[in-house]
């Protein structure tokens, strides 16, 4: 298994995990976001599990150069609209909710540059099986 191959598998844990924790948890979540409604952060929650299950798809499937490198752009908007949602409403937010969302965006930028990275070496992702031509 190559290394980007594996930094999809742990961003599809982490992404399906953090989904689930707002759903579960939104009416919990919604007081520390700054009173937002519970539904909308249960809504908000099922982004990452969306993302958790594109993941998955793309996983079982050989991931390019290209692949790896969408990914990394993904994460960098992330963390962009995490930083602007931090810029805009963030003192509306408990410290638990400033530090999950900022844990979450580091999280995130961690995973986007090491996919960034692997993606940036050829040698990382998962070769292709040789081909045959039927000929012995």
């Amino acid at each position: 298994m190559g290394q980007l191959t594996m930094l999809v598998a742990g961003h599809t844990l982490s992404s399906a995990v953090s989904g689930v924790a707002l759903v579960v948890g939104s009416d919990w979540w919604a007081d520390q976001l700054g009173g937002v409604t519970a539904s909308a952060v249960a809504v908000l929650g099922t982004s990452p599990i969306g993302y958790a299950v594109g993941l998955t798809w793309l996983s079982r499937r050989r991931l390019s150069l290209r692949t790896g490198q969408t990914l990394a752009l993904l994460d960098a908007i992330w963390v962009v609209g995490s930083a602007g949602l931090l810029a805009v409403v963030g003192t509306n937010f408990s410290d638990a909710g400033l530090a999950a969302v900022v844990g979450a965006a580091g999280v995130v930028a961690a995973l986007g540059w090491s996919q960034w990275r692997a993606s940036s070496r050829p040698s990382q992702l998962v070769p292709t099986p040789p081909q045959t031509s039927g000929q012995v």
